[in-house]
């Protein structure tokens, strides 16, 4: 799951903010906007994230990588896969502490 966090603020460094950066509006890129640099390290973020999901035991450690992957979806604009991720994420599992609290928050 770091791997992944890495990937994307790699990308964060190599990209130069857009106007839909600054009024934090990501629904409206198109994948054509994306530089290919950019592209790359979101699918390698997203194949982490997809290996911390298929690897890990850690209830927490899994719903937080399919959070961190729902948010990755939504950045590179891949609604379809979004939305069936977010089908997938349960987090009524967790204990009620603030791994629960941090994970409704970013639902």
């Amino acid at each position: 799951m770091a791997l992944g966090n890495l990937k994307l603020e790699r990308d964060k460094a190599t990209k130069p903010p857009t106007y839909t950066e600054y009024i934090n509006l990501p629904w409206l890129c198109q994948p054509s906007d994306i530089p290919i640099e950019a592209a790359k390290l979101y699918a390698k973020a997203e194949d982490n994230y997809q290996l911390t999901i298929a690897q890990v035991p850690t209830t927490t450690t899994v719903i937080k990588a399919k959070i961190n992957l729902l948010n990755l979806l939504l950045k590179t604009n891949n609604l379809s896969k979004a939305e069936t991720l977010l089908s997938k994420i349960n987090i009524s599992n967790l204990p009620q502490n603030q791994t629960q609290v941090y994970a409704q928050n970013k639902i």
